[in-house]
């Protein structure tokens, strides 16, 4: 059962979740919550560990020790509830981990910040603690590549009319009211929601919670999830109001944002160029000090490689299509 923790007035509790295959980016993604944070305020981590190896752990743990303003609380969860419900290509079942968030945290707190691990955080989490959730269960940014609920997306008990344009969130970055969850059982209901729709369901545990909490959100400035493959190519965005303010602040979501999500397939550990964003993530990558100097000139050399055999792949594509009949 879930303790509860020490409150303070100047505390963000965050929760994140990952497997060994993600240590490195929440590393780096806490790093830049830590550095950011206004002075005098702690970061409250909740760590759902999916299958992080234990070196990773210890290094993760030594790494955040470091930050000087991030306390660490270490949750392991056993996947296998999970092994029934559908995954994304390029993910696997720990995007469900968090469904499970009432069985690891504290009783008593009232609110909690989520944040995927492809992210950094530019902004002040601390602003966040002042949001007014209002009479809302959840806090969150429209999804910049689908803003509005899809047609065919089950929707129980709402009626055609409601669900006409309704607002669709991005869940990688959320501020959860604990209160009103746990109230209304969100996480499991979530997990029985995907269960029940899997073979409809596109991004599964997304559309489950906005399913669930249909009309119990509200929506945060979108500078708090700007999601990075959208603004660099915004052909991907449609024609709603929510596009057309993406579009007016393309340019301050891609280079100033709060949040910079790198949602989708692309990631700035990876092979590509993916301008101007990778600069940001190098620099929290080496201030969080996760590579020594030497691993650190091996993670170049391989991202130069593996990027020039990319760039020489997608010219030789180009070519076959120019002289192809």
């Amino acid at each position: 059962m879930a303790q509860p923790s020490p409150k303070s007035p100047r505390e963000v509790a965050l929760l994140c979740c990952g497997d060994d295959g993600y240590a490195m980016p929440i590393i780096v993604m806490l790093c830049s919550a830590s550095a950011n944070l206004s002075p005098g305020w702690r970061l409250r981590v909740y760590l759902m560990d999916g299958g992080i190896a234990p070196e990773s752990r210890r290094r993760m743990e030594r790494k955040i020790a470091g930050f000087g303003n991030v306390d660490l609380e270490w949750h392991g969860i056993d996947r296998g509830a999970f092994s029934d419900l559908p995954i994304l290509r390029r993910l696997n079942s720990t995007i469900y981990l968090r469904l499970l968030m009432d069985d690891i945290l504290p009783m008593d707190l009232e609110r909690i910040v989520y944040l995927d691990g492809d992210l950094l955080v530019e902004g002040d989490l601390a602003d966040l603690q002042r949001e007014d959730f209002g009479d809302t269960t959840l806090m969150a940014v429209c999804d910049y590549g689908a803003s509005i609920v899809r047609s065919e997306l089950p929707l129980p008990g709402i009626e055609p009319a409601q669900r006409q344009n309704a607002p669709y969130f991005n869940s990688g970055v959320l501020v959860i009211n604990m209160k009103p969850w746990r109230q209304g059982g969100v996480g499991r209901a979530v997990l029985d929601y995907v269960r029940q729709f899997k073979s409809i369901v596109r991004f599964p545990d997304q559309d489950g919670l906005n399913a669930v909490l249909f009309g119990k959100w509200r929506q945060l400035d979108l500078a708090w999830n700007a999601q990075v493959d959208n603004l660099i190519d915004p052909t991907q965005l449609g024609q709603t109001p929510v596009d057309q303010e993406i579009r007016r602040r393309r340019e301050e979501l891609l280079y100033h944002p709060r949040i910079q999500h790198y949602a989708g397939r692309k990631k700035p550990w990876n092979a590509g160029r993916f301008k101007p964003v990778r600069s940001r993530f190098l620099h929290y990558l080496h201030a969080s000090r996760w590579l020594d100097p030497a691993d650190l000139m091996r993670f170049h050399l391989r991202w130069l490689v593996s990027t020039g055999q990319l760039a020489l792949r997608e010219l030789r594509k180009k070519f076959s299509a120019k002289v192809s009949p």
